[in-house]
């Protein structure tokens, strides 16, 4: 069994298309495969933008500076 899809249909910039479609044929991949994994880039990015966001404003999780970084390291 593999993984459960759904269909899904989006508008997108044609010159985005075509250069997706250039990615495509130049990776030998389909233009599900290249959505799929920019979609899957996109969400981890944006899940790792609010951990950081959610860091930042914890009051019991310290920020450290660069130069205690380094001095905590050994540099």
């Amino acid at each position: 069994m593999g993984i459960k899809t759904a269909l899904v249909g989006v508008r997108m910039p044609v010159e985005l298309v075509k250069k997706m479609d250039k990615l495509a044929e130049k990776t030998e991949r389909t233009r599900t495969f290249i959505l799929t994994k920019a979609a899957e880039m996109y969400l981890k990015e944006i899940e790792d933008y609010e951990t950081a966001l959610f860091r930042l404003h914890d009051s019991s999780d310290p920020v450290v500076s660069w130069e205690e970084m380094r001095n905590r390291a050994g540099n």
